[in-house]
C-alpha cells in the first residue's frame, strides 16, 4: 500500500485524528481535537469547534439523516450548520447530566434522530432537550445500530435494543471475566465482530450464541474496522497499525505499518479509524501521523517503487528508460544505477549503484542482436553488459581513441533494421556501431534526444529544434521543422507524432509540412509530454502531469483520475516499453508502472460543482448580507445585489469523481463569450452595471472532452433609487405636473388678459348699443299706444319690445360684469333685512314664474333677519338664481327659494327641478361666457356670465357659493354669507344683475279664407317660430314643429308643399332632416328651405348637398322669406308642365335632378302607356299599378307635373294620340279607341281644348 499523508499533500500539521466519514455532498470529513478537516481531491478546510469546555480528550465523527454530528468524550455535541458552513453547539450532556467526569465512548443516531451514547455512566439517550440516563447497564462501552436493533456492549453482556419497537433488550451474550469491548463491527455479510480492549479479536458464529477468536491476533485495543472489500477486513489496532483479516478464514493476510524507511507507508501505528469511501480510496486516522489515505489499485496496475534498506527492490525512483530483454527480463535506467528484474524469480539486482564512484545516471538501454545491453548514462559514455550475468563487456568513455567514440551523454539508443547500434545526444555527436569492425561511425555533432529509422532506411532525429533527417550514405542532415523540442517520436509512414516540451502532441504530416498541436486546451493532462506508445489502435502519452490515453482518429482524450500511479505521477521522457504479454510499462520519478490497457476501464467523470461561497465586496453571504438566509450558499439560485456593490466573487469546489477539473463561466448579458476553461476555483465580477444576469458555470474533465456539470445562477443587481422607474416616473410626473401648473397659470393668465380684453370689447359695444337700444325703445314704446293697429302691427310691437328690454338686461350685464372683473365695483356694506329683501324680490318674479307656468315658494323667517351686504349686489345674487331657476325650468314645475340662518352666517338656497347640469359641463359652470349644451339645446337666450358674475360677488362678501345637480332632475344652489362682513379691498368677486322679467306676447290669429300651399316650419325657439309662423299665415296654410323628429312624423303625415327648418335643434337637426326628406321616395319632391346662424361657405355647400332648396342665413327679411316660398312652388308648376311634355315625348331622357322623383315619373308615364288602350284605366287602377295610395299619388303627381292623377292619364294619352296621327297609320277613330278614349266626340273635344287645334288638322297633309 502506498499512502498518501494529507499533512504532507496540503502543507499542514493534523495529528490526533480519530475519525473520519463522508457526507452526501462527497466531502471526507476527519476530526480531531485540533479543528475538523474537510476534504476533496486537491481541496481542504479546516473548521473549529465552539467548545463551552476546554477538557476535550478527543472528538468523533458520526453521519446520519443528512447531518453531520461531532461529539467529544467529555459529552459536548456539535452539528455541522451548512447555512452558516460552521459547527453550532447542539447539546452538552456532561452538564445537563450535571456530570463532570463524564466519558463518553461513541455516538449513534437512530432514524428518528435520537441520539444514543455508550458511556462510563451507562447508556444515555438524547431527544431533543430531553435526556435518558439508562445507567442500570453501567458501564456501556460500545454500541452500534443494525437495522432497527441497537446493540450495546457493557461489562458482563452484549444486548439488543429494539429501539423502534417495543424498546426491550435482550441479551445476546454474557461474559462474566470482562471481555472490554472496544468496537462492534457489521461486516458486509451482517456477521458482528468485535474489538477488545486487548484480548483480541472475535467473530460471532452463526447461532449468534458464542465468539470465535481470530488466531495470532495481538493482545492490543482494537480501535476500528472497515469493510476493504467482500473478503477483506482492514483492522486498526492501536500500536499495530492496520490488520488484513479474510473475514471467512479469519486468517490474517498482510499487517501495514510504520516503515520510517517507506515514505510511503503508514504514517503512525495508532489507527484510530479507517473509512472506505466507496470510490477506490481508503481513508486512515492515526494518532501519530494524522490523516492519510491509500488506493486500492486494480488488478491491472502494478506500480513498483523504491524500498529503503530493501534489497529486493527497484533501486532508485526516477526509471529514465525501460527495456524487456529476449529472456522476459526488466532492465530499468534510473539516475542511481540500473535495475534488473528476475520476473521468473520474482528477484531484483541492482548495478553500477553500489558506491558514489560507480554510481551513474543511466539514460537510455537498448539489446543488439547478440542479446547484450547497450547502457547510456549522463556523462559517462556507454556501458555494453553482458545480458545474461549482467557483467560488464566494455565500456565506452567520452575519449576512446581505438574506436573513434566521442559522446558521453547518451540520451538515446536504437538498433535499425541492420543490427547496427546509434547512439545520440544533446551534447555529443551521432554515432553508429559497426559490429564488424568494433568502430563508430561519426555523422557529426547534433543535439538528439530520440533516434528512429524511417521506411527509406534514412535516419529522423528528434531535437532540441525540431525534427531532421539523416541520409546514411552522404551523412547530410536535412531540417524538416523547426520551433520544437522534442523528446519522444513515433513514426506512422509520412506521419510523425512528436513529444515535445510545452506544446504537447504535435502532428507532422512530413509530405504536406503541416503540423497540428494537441495540448491541455484538447485535453491533455499536460503541454509536456515525455514519451509515446502505441497499443491497438490508441496512443498512451506519458506527461509532467500523469498519463492519458489519446485516440489518433477521433482526437479524444482519456485520463484515470482515480488511479493515483496513473494520473499523479510525472513520467520521464523516452521511458517506455511494450512488453511481449501486452502490458505496456511507463518510468516516472516515482518508480515505474506496469498495466494492462485492456484491463483499464473506461473512466466515467462524474460529479457537480459545489459553491463554497459568495463574496460581495469583500463580504461574505453569510455575513449578514442575506438576513433571512436559510439555505446553504450551495442551494442558492439568485442573488440580489444593491446598487452600491461593486465587487462579486464566487468559490467553486468540485465534488465526486474528477481529478483537476477545469470551470468555465459565462455571465449572459455582460460575457460575450464563455471563459476559457482553467483549473481557477474562483471567479471574480466588478463594476456590474445594474440589470438581471445568468450566471453559467460548467466543470469539465481534466481531459475537457466532457461537460460533467452545469450550473446556472441568476444575478440581479438593482439600480440605485434616482435610476428606478419609479423614481424616474415620479421625477417625470412632477415635471409634467410643474410644466402643467406652469402652463396653466401662463394660460390663465392668457385668458384672463383675452377675458379683459373681450369684455373691455362687449362693455364698449354694450354702452354703444345701450345708446341704440334706448333710442329704440322709446318709439317702440310711442308706437304701441297709437290707436288704430291691427292685432298683428300690435303684436310685432310687443315682440319687438319684449326682445328690446332682453337685449338691455344683457348689456346691463356685461357692463356691470365689466365693473366687478376690473375692481371698479366696490362693496357699499349696509345692515339690512334680508328676509324683507328676499321676499321683494320673490313678488317681481312672481309674473315671470306665472308666464312660464311655474309655482314660485318662498321658505324665510318671519321675523327680520339683519345681515351687513351691499344691496345691489345682493339682489343681483338672488335674481340671477332665481331667474335661471326660472328659466331651466319645466313648465308645471316647482322653484323654491329658502333662507335661514346658521351660526354668525345665513344661507340662501335657491331649487328647481329643471333640465339639471349636464356632467361635462360641471368643471366649466363658472367660466365666463360658457353655456351647457343642455342650456343651449332648451331654447332660452343666456349670455354666459350670470354664475361667474354670482361667485365673485359672493367671494367679494367673503363667502361661498356650492351646488349639486342631476341633469333631467333639478339643480340647488346654496350661497353661504356673513351676518356681520367687515369690508376686506383683497377679495375678488362678481355676479349677475336680475335679468329683466319678459313681457309675454299673445301672437294674432290667422285669417280664416282658404290657402293653395301648406308650408311646414320647423324652430326650436319658440319666439322665432311663432314669429315666422304669424308672418307666413297669410298666404300659406302653416304647420309648426320643435325639432326634427316631430318635423318627420308630420311631414310623413301631412306631406307639405314645403318645408322651412332651422339647422341647429336638438334631437334631429336640419341637416339631418333635409338628408332624411330627399332620400325617401315618398317625401323627395317637397322642396327645403335651411335657416342658420352659420353662415361659413362650409356650411351652405353641406345643406345644397344634402338636397336643400335654399339655404338662408339669419337674421332675414321674412316677407323675402314668403316671396321665395311662394316663387319656388310656383316655378315648380311651370317647370312641372315643361317636364311633363318632354317626359311624355322623350321618357329617356333625365326629368329631375332628385334620382327618386326622376323615377318616379318615368315609372307612372310607363305604367300609363302600358294602360294607354284601357278605357276602364283610372285613378284608382293608376295607384294600384304605381303600389301606392291614392293620396300619395295625388300628391306626388301633383307636386311633380301640377296635375291631378287623371289629368296625368289624359295628357299621356293625348301626347300618344298626336304621335299616332302624325305617323298617318291610322285614322281618328283608330287613335281615339287606340289611346282609350270613351268616344272619338270626346277625343277631338279634349285635344282640341289641349292643343287649340282638331285631331283632323293634326293629321299629314
Amino acid at each position: 500500500m502506498n499512502f498518501q499523508s494529507l499533512n504532507e499533500k496540503f502543507g499542514i500539521s493534523l495529528r490526533e485524528t480519530t475519525s473520519a466519514c463522508m457526507d452526501s455532498n462527497g466531502f471526507v470529513w476527519i476530526a480531531s481535537k485540533m479543528g475538523i478537516l474537510r476534504v476533496v481531491e486537491d481541496d481542504y478546510r479546516i473548521y473549529q469547534l465552539p467548545y463551552e469546555s476546554p477538557d476535550v480528550v478527543f472528538v468523533k465523527l458520526h453521519y446520519a439523516n443528512d447531518t453531520l454530528y461531532v461529539y467529544s468524550n467529555n459529552g459536548q455535541i456539535f452539528v455541522y450548520n451548512a447555512v452558516q458552513d460552521r459547527f453550532d453547539l447542539l447539546l452538552h450532556v456532561g452538564k445537563e447530566i450535571d456530570s463532570r467526569f463524564l466519558m463518553v465512548y461513541n455516538v449513534e443516531v437512530d432514524r428518528k434522530g435520537r441520539l444514543w451514547l455508550s458511556s462510563a455512566q451507562g447508556l444515555i439517550m438524547c431527544d431533543g432537550s430531553e435526556i435518558t440516563e439508562l445507567s442500570k447497564f453501567g458501564n456501556t462501552s460500545y454500541l452500534t445500530l443494525d437495522d432497527n436493533q441497537l446493540w450495546v456492549a457493557t461489562d458482563t453482556s452484549l444486548i439488543a435494543f429494539d429501539v423502534y419497537g417495543s424498546g426491550a433488550g435482550n441479551v445476546v451474550l454474557n461474559w462474566d471475566n470482562g471481555l472490554g469491548v472496544s468496537k462492534l463491527f457489521f461486516d458486509s455479510d451482517g456477521v458482528l465482530w468485535l474489538g477488545t480492549d486487548g484480548r483480541g479479536l472475535f467473530r460471532m458464529n452463526q447461532k449468534q450464541d458464542a465468539l470465535l477468536s481470530v488466531p495470532a491476533f495481538p493482545h492490543k485495543p482494537v480501535l476500528t474496522m472497515e469493510m476493504a472489500s467482500d473478503s477483506l477486513l482492514f483492522v486498526g489496532v492501536d500500536g499495530q497499525g492496520i490488520w488484513e483479516v479474510n473475514p471467512y478464514s479469519m486468517e490474517i493476510l498482510n499487517v501495514h505499518m510504520e516503515d520510517p524507511d517507506n515514505s510511503r507507508s503508514l504514517r503512525g501505528n495508532g489507527v484510530y479509524d479507517i473509512f472506505n469511501d466507496g470510490r477506490g480510496r481508503v481513508w486512515v486516522c492515526t494518532f501519530t501521523g494524522g490523516a492519510s489515505y491509500f488506493v486500492q489499485l486494480p488488478s491491472s496496475v502494478q506500480h513498483f517503487e523504491h524500498h529503503v534498506n530493501e534489497s529486493n527492490s527497484l533501486v532508485n525512483n526516477d526509471v529514465n528508460d525501460i527495456l524487456e530483454d529476449s529472456r522476459a527480463n526488466l532492465w530499468l535506467g534510473t539516475n542511481n544505477g540500473i535495475s534488473r528484474w528476475l520476473k521468473s524469480e520474482n528477484r531484483w539486482q541492482s548495478f553500477y549503484h553500489s558506491n558514489n564512484e560507480e554510481a551513474h545516471v543511466f539514460l537510455s538501454l537498448c539489446e543488439d542482436a547478440q542479446g547484450n545491453i547497450w547502457a547510456g548514462t549522463y556523462g559517462g559514455g556507454v556501458f555494453l553488459i553482458d545480458g545474461k550475468s549482467g557483467r560488464e563487456i566494455a565500456h565506452y568513455p567520452l575519449q576512446s581513441s581505438k574506436s573513434g567514440y566521442h559522446n558521453s551523454y547518451i540520451y538515446d539508443i536504437f538498433l535499425d533494421s541492420k543490427d547496427r547500434i546509434w547512439l545520440v545526444g544533446v551534447r555529443g555527436n551521432v554515432l553508429c556501431y559497426d559490429f564488424e569492425t568494433g568502430n563508430f561511425i561519426d555523422f557529426g555533432n547534433h543535439p538528439v534526444n530520440v533516434i528512429r529509422e524511417l521506411p527509406s532506411g534514412d535516419m529522423l532525429l528528434g531535437c532540441s529544434y525540431g525534427v531532421s533527417v539523416l541520409n546514411q550514405e552522404t551523412k547530410n542532415v536535412n531540417i524538416l521543422l523547426n520551433g520544437y523540442l522534442v523528446q519522444d517520436v513515433l513514426v506512422q509512414d509520412s506521419i510523425f507524432w512528436l513529444c515535445t516540451v510545452g506544446d504537447g502532441l504535435v502532428r507532422f504530416d512530413s509530405s504536406s509540412k503541416t503540423t497540428q498541436s494537441f495540448s491541455t486546451d484538447m485535453g491533455l493532462p499536460s503541454a509536456f509530454v515525455n514519451s509515446i506508445l502505441v497499443y491497438e489502435d490508441s496512443f498512451w502519452l506519458g506527461t509532467e502531469n500523469g498519463l492519458c490515453k489519446f485516440d489518433p482518429l477521433t482526437y479524444k482524450v482519456e485520463t484515470f483520475p482515480a488511479i493515483d500511479a496513473l494520473s499523479r505521477l510525472s513520467y520521464n521522457r523516452k521511458s517506455h516499453a511494450a512488453f511481449k504479454n501486452g502490458e505496456l510499462a511507463f518510468g516516472s520519478n516515482g518508480g515505474m508502472v506496469v498495466f494492462n490497457p485492456s484491463g483499464l476501464l473506461p473512466n466515467v467523470a462524474s460529479g457537480r460543482i459545489f459553491i463554497q461561497d459568495i463574496t460581495v465586496s469583500g463580504r461574505s453571504v453569510r455575513d449578514g448580507f442575506i438576513p433571512d438566509l436559510h439555505l446553504p450558499v450551495d442551494s442558492l439560485n439568485r442573488l440580489k445585489l444593491r446598487h452600491f456593490h461593486s465587487t462579486l466573487s464566487i468559490e467553486m469546489v468540485p465534488l465526486g469523481a474528477v481529478y483537476s477539473p477545469r470551470f468555465s463561466w459565462k455571465l449572459e448579458g455582460f460575457d460575450e463569450d464563455w471563459h476559457r476553461p482553467e483549473a481557477n476555483r474562483i471567479l471574480y465580477y466588478s463594476n456590474l452595471p445594474t440589470g438581471e444576469y445568468q450566471l453559467k458555470l460548467r466543470m469539465y474533465d481534466n481531459s475537457m472532452s466532457e461537460i460533467i456539470d452545469e450550473r446556472v445562477f441568476v444575478i440581479q443587481k438593482s439600480p440605485p433609487f434616482w435610476e428606478t422607474w419609479w423614481f424616474l416616473l415620479t421625477v417625470a410626473v412632477v415635471l409634467a405636473s410643474a410644466f402643467i401648473f406652469v402652463m396653466r397659470y401662463y394660460m390663465g393668465l392668457l385668458r384672463q388678459l383675452h377675458s379683459e380684453q373681450k369684455i373691455r370689447f362687449f362693455a364698449n359695444t354694450a354702452h354703444d348699443m345701450r345708446t341704440s337700444l334706448t333710442l329704440i325703445s322709446a318709439p317702440v314704446k310711442e308706437l304701441e299706444q297709437e290707436e288704430g293697429l291691427s292685432e298683428k302691427g300690435k303684436y310685432y310691437l310687443s315682440l319687438a319690445r319684449s326682445q328690446i328690454n332682453r337685449l338691455v338686461g344683457v348689456v346691463t350685464q356685461l357692463m356691470d360684469f365689466q365693473k366687478a372683473d376690473i375692481d371698479k365695483e366696490q362693496l357699499l356694506l349696509q345692515r339690512l333685512d334680508i328676509s324683507g329683501l328676499v321676499n321683494q324680490r320673490v313678488l317681481m318674479f312672481s309674473s315671470y314664474a306665472q308666464s312660464n307656468e311655474l309655482s314660485l315658494i318662498l321658505e324665510a323667517p318671519e321675523e327680520a333677519l339683519f345681515a351687513v351686504v351691499d344691496e345691489g349686489m345682493f339682489i343681483k345674487i338672488v335674481d340671477n338664481l332665481l331667474s335661471n331657476a326660472i328659466k331651466y325650468s319645466l313648465p308645471g314645475g316647482k322653484v323654491w327659494l329658502r333662507l335661514h340662518p346658521q351660526n354668525n352666517k345665513f344661507v340662501l338656497e335657491v331649487e328647481d327641478r329643471g333640465i339639471g347640469i349636464a356632467k361635462e359641463a360641471r368643471a366649466q359652470l363658472f367660466r365666463e361666457f360658457y353655456r351647457g349644451q343642455n342650456a343651449i339645446n332648451s331654447r332660452v337666450v343666456g349670455s354666459g356670465i350670470g354664475l361667474l358674475m354670482t361667485q365673485k360677488y359672493v367671494k367679494l362678501h367673503g363667502g361661498s357659493i356650492e351646488w349639486k345637480s342631476e341633469e333631467n332632475k333639478g339643480s340647488i344652489f346654496r350661497v353661504v354669507l356673513p351676518a356681520d362682513l367687515i369690508a376686506s379691498s383683497d377679495i375678488i368677486g362678481g355676479s349677475v344683475s336680475a335679468e329683466i322679467s319678459p313681457h309675454v306676447v299673445e301672437p294674432p290669429q290667422a285669417s280664416d279664407h282658404k290657402k293653395d300651399f301648406t308650408v311646414l316650419v320647423v324652430e326650436d325657439n319658440v319666439e322665432m317660430q311663432e314669429f315666422i309662423k304669424t308672418a307666413l299665415q297669410d298666404r300659406f296654410e302653416v304647420h309648426v314643429a320643435n325639432d326634427g323628429l316631430s318635423a318627420w312624423e308630420m311631414v310623413e303625415k301631412e306631406l307639405p308643399d314645403l318645408i322651412v327648418s332651422d339647422v341647429m335643434m336638438p334631437g334631429r337637426d336640419g341637416f339631418e332632416l333635409c338628408s332624411l326628406i330627399k332620400s325617401t321616395y315618398e317625401t323627395a319632391h317637397i322642396p327645403v328651405f335651411l335657416l342658420t346662424a352659420l353662415s361659413g361657405e362650409g356650411e351652405h355647400l353641406r345643406g345644397l348637398g344634402l338636397g336643400a332648396d335654399d339655404y338662408i342665413t339669419k337674421p332675414f327679411d321674412v316677407s323675402l322669406l314668403a316671396e321665395k316660398i311662394f316663387s319656388i312652388i310656383n316655378n315648380r308648376r311651370l317647370v312641372a308642365e315643361r317636364f311633363l311634355k318632354d317626359s311624355v315625348e322623350r321618357p329617356d331622357n333625365n326629368l329631375f335632378p332628385n334620382d327618386h322623383n326622376d323615377k318616379f315619373l318615368k315609372r307612372a308615364i310607363e305604367v300609363v302607356n302600358e294602360q294607354i288602350g284601357n278605357v276602364a284605366f283610372n285613378k284608382e287602377l293608376f295607384a294600384s299599378e304605381m303600389n301606392v295610395s291614392g293620396s300619395l299619388l295625388y300628391k306626388k303627381i301633383k307636386s311633380l307635373t301640377d296635375q291631378s292623377p287623371s289629368d296625368f292619364i289624359r295628357l299621356v294619352r293625348l301626347s300618344k294620340s298626336v304621335e299616332l296621327l302624325e305617323s298617318g297609320a291610322y285614322s281618328i277613330t283608330e287613335v281615339s279607341e287606340l289611346c282609350g278614349f270613351t268616344s272619338v266626340s270626346y277625343f277631338s273635344t279634349v285635344f282640341k281644348k289641349h292643343y287649340g287645334k282638331t285631331p283632323s288638322e293634326a293629321l299629314p297633309r
